[in-house]
Formats: C-alpha cells, sequence, structure tokens
C-alpha cells in the first residue's frame, strides 16, 4: 500500500524594515507585511536561559522606545517591550529589571513575587528552579518561584548548598567566617 504523511505547515517569518521600525513579513508565497507590531530592534539570537551558560531558549529581545520584551522563534510576542533587563527562567517564567530591581513574571506578565523588588536575584542549582537567594537593601533570603517568601532577606551573605532541596549556608554578618 502507499502510505501518505501529512506534516502541518509551520508559519516562517522574516524581520523587514519598513520606515525606521522592524517588522515581520510572512514568508509563505503570499509575502504579507504585519504592521501589527513594530518594534525599534529585533535581537537576532536565541538568549540563553538565565543561570544555564551555552543554552538557548528560543526567545529573542524586541525593543520599542527603550523598554525590552520577548517574542518567540516563530516571532509571536510573549512579552511586551515595558523592561529595563529580561531573562529567561523557562517557556513561562522571566527574571525581568525596571527602575533597576529585579522581580519575576509569568507568560501573562503577572508578577510573582508581588510587593517585592529585590537588588540582585540568583538561581540555585536545582533542578525545577524553585528557589531564589534574593538581595533586598544589602542583606540576602530565599524566595519561591510561585511568591512565598520563606526567608526573609536579613543575612549578610548565602550560598546553596546542592546537598538537599532547601539547604543553605548562611552568614549572620560580616565577621561570620563559617
Amino acid at each position: 500500500g502507499i502510505i501518505t504523511m501529512s506534516l502541518s505547515a509551520q508559519k516562517s517569518f522574516l524581520p523587514i524594515k519598513v520606515k525606521h521600525k522592524w517588522t515581520f513579513i510572512e514568508a509563505d508565497g503570499e509575502n504579507k507585511i504585519d504592521s501589527t507590531r513594530q518594534y525599534d530592534y529585533i535581537g537576532d539570537i536565541n538568549l540563553p536561559w538565565w543561570g544555564k551558560e551555552n543554552t538557548q531558549s528560543n526567545f529573542y529581545l524586541v525593543e520599542n522606545g527603550g523598554k525590552l520584551g520577548l517574542v518567540n522563534t516563530v516571532f509571536e510576542s510573549i512579552i511586551s517591550p515595558e523592561w529595563e533587563e529580561i531573562h529567561p527562567i523557562d517557556n513561562n517564567h522571566f527574571l525581568v529589571s525596571d527602575d533597576g530591581y529585579y522581580t519575576l513574571i509569568d507568560s501573562s506578565q503577572q508578577n510573582l513575587l508581588p510587593d517585592h523588588k529585590y537588588e540582585t536575584v540568583r538561581v540555585t542549582d536545582e533542578e525545577e528552579m524553585e528557589l531564589f537567594m534574593v538581595k533586598k537593601e544589602g542583606k540576602w533570603g530565599v524566595h519561591k518561584r510561585y511568591g512565598l517568601q520563606t526567608v526573609s532577606p536579613s543575612y549578610y551573605d548565602m550560598e546553596y548548598l546542592a546537598v538537599r532541596e532547601g539547604l543553605f549556608k548562611i552568614k549572620k554578618s560580616k565577621r561570620d567566617t563559617n
């Protein structure tokens, strides 16, 4: 017998500059210009996953008015350009910075650390990336990905110990040598 296979065609887009703005042209033979999405800049490399060197996230930076956003590999808008800095954590979670402070948002742009903005956020080495070390007013603490602050920022220094999930080595003050 004859075996037939049907592959769904994935849309293909190419960036194009029109009147000083970047947009996309659908490369399906009809070459339709998408004027609904226009940016000052479109990044040309896949961003790495945050905290994981030499990786590709399948997200590209876009910029409008000095603010950054993200599009995916088919150039669908994932995060609108509202941020000074963006780092993809996984397909649904992003570390973002505005006014020099960091927080976490999801793909619907909901703030996962409500009422918390941090000077620095560090990823732990755990596989699921559920815990983050956060620095506020010069002190370190721990925050869970989905909004629960588990250790308020009150320590001089903090290090994640990969021996067991949720285990940290802390220094209470500058003089602490342990």
